[in-house]
């Protein structure tokens, strides 16, 4: 897809949810997700083999929410809601994603000897 073609369909699209937003709906297509409401995190982490802090540290967490998470004092809403659901269903995609070598805790990676 060129520049051109690619800046023409944004333009578009944008137009379009101008006009959704105004109540114009001029076929726009939604779509709408359902995530679920009850996520077991202690049972997504623990199969991952993952501590807390591990945990937290992989996937951007507060290890304090995760605490509380697991405590069940809280729940989780909003992108970590998702990302959990995600990585209940289909770890490997958010760690393909995220990349093999990232560490798992809060320790610095060794640099490579060069040559």
């Amino acid at each position: 897809m060129s520049k051109k073609s690619m800046g023409s369909e944004l333009i578009q699209a944008m137009g379009e949810a101008i006009q959704y937003m105004r109540g114009e709906d001029k076929g726009s297509i939604t779509h709408k997700i359902e995530v679920p409401d009850n996520i077991d995190v202690p049972k997504i982490r623990k199969r991952m083999k993952l501590t807390p802090t591990e945990f937290a540290n992989k996937y951007g967490f507060n290890y304090k929410t995760v605490q509380h998470w697991e405590k069940g004092d809280r729940r989780p809403t909003g992108p970590a809601r998702i990302l959990l659901a995600i990585l209940e269903r289909e770890p490997g995609i958010v760690n393909k994603y995220l990349g093999k070598n990232r560490p798992s805790s809060g320790t610095k990676q060794k640099k490579r000897a060069s040559g």
